[in-house]
């Protein structure tokens, strides 16, 4: 199994990308931070989904290749619950921006999900950018 790297831990107090991120980041194209969302936040987090709107509102199933199915949510406005809040905040956009070198915006909340060992595959790409 291949070693995951570009992982790095978030600490409240002063975080700030470094040339190593923005290295890592500009070469693999992605960084893992590593606490960014604290457990509270998480549990926010996975309950708005689990108990919100968002998923039958924006839903649907997509096949692979193979017949098997998986599901995808997209969502164009980042609303005023947690999901949107969690997109909006400083440790987000802060970060974001550092990796790219200018200000972001919000263009869609995209979320894949499938059941396990049966859902379909999904390859991820980007026909904009």
């Amino acid at each position: 199994m291949a070693t995951l790297t570009g992982v790095y831990s978030y600490t409240p107090e002063g975080f700030r990308v470094t040339k190593d991120m923005k290295k890592s980041f500009d070469d693999q194209g992605y960084i893992l931070v590593k606490g960014l969302f604290d457990q509270e936040e998480m549990t926010n987090v996975k309950k708005v989904f689990e108990d919100g709107n968002i998923i039958e509102d924006n839903g649907f199933t997509m096949e692979d290749a193979d017949g098997k199915k998986g599901r995808m949510v997209l969502w164009n406005s980042p609303g005023n619950d947690v999901s949107g809040m969690m997109a909006r905040c400083e440790k987000v956009v802060n970060t974001c921006e550092d990796l790219l070198g200018d200000e972001v915006y919000h263009y869609h909340s995209k979320l894949v999900y499938k059941d396990p060992f049966s859902g379909g595959a999904f390859v991820w790409h980007q026909d904009y950018g």
